[in-house]
Formats: C-alpha cells, sequence, structure tokens
C-alpha cells in the first residue's frame, strides 16, 4: 500500500515561515505522523538544552500542529474507508 504525504509551512504573525510540517498515513486505519522541523532561530536555549522560542511563535506552531493533525485524521479516514478499513480506527479508535 502506498505512503501518503502532505507537507504545510507555518508562519509567525509578520508572515516569516518559522516552521515546515510533513504529515504522513497510509489510508489502513493507521493514526498519521507529523514531523515538524523549525527554521527560525530560537531567542536561547534551556539548560537541558531545548530552543527557547519566542511565545509567538511557539504559540503558532502548537495551533498549527493541532490544525495540521485534524487534517490528516479527516483525510486518512476518508482513504481508509475507500480502502476498505474501519475509518474508527483511524488514531487508534479515540477520535
Amino acid at each position: 500500500m502506498d505512503e501518503y504525504t502532505i507537507t504545510r509551512e507555518i508562519k509567525n504573525t509578520n508572515g516569516i515561515v518559522i516552521a515546515n510540517m510533513v504529515g504522513t498515513f497510509k489510508g489502513q486505519g493507521d493514526t498519521p505522523v507529523i514531523m515538524t522541523v523549525g527554521t527560525g532561530a530560537p531567542v536561547g536555549y534551556n539548560d537541558d538544552g531545548t530552543a527557547i522560542l519566542l511565545d509567538t511563535d511557539e504559540q503558532a506552531v502548537q495551533d498549527a500542529q493541532k490544525k495540521f493533525m485534524a487534517e490528516l485524521i479527516a483525510k486518512n479516514k476518508k482513504l481508509s474507508e475507500m480502502n476498505g478499513y474501519n475509518q474508527d480506527d483511524v488514531n487508534g479508535g479515540i477520535a
């Protein structure tokens, strides 16, 4: 079975791309997977090495990921149903 990939850019309030998302699914009742890669520069780093982003950028990423996952789940449910799988299995059957 094929694997489907969808990409999206995340922009901050100034319209600058701060991250890219790649979502994949197979249309077999699987849960979509999202990978987010930041393109913006952190404003610093925490002691544990995690990046510190501007709060507005961090919120933009969280909002975009949530919206993107909802889009992927809807597409995957439709495709799973078309492929003869139970659409209720998408996202672990809890959606």
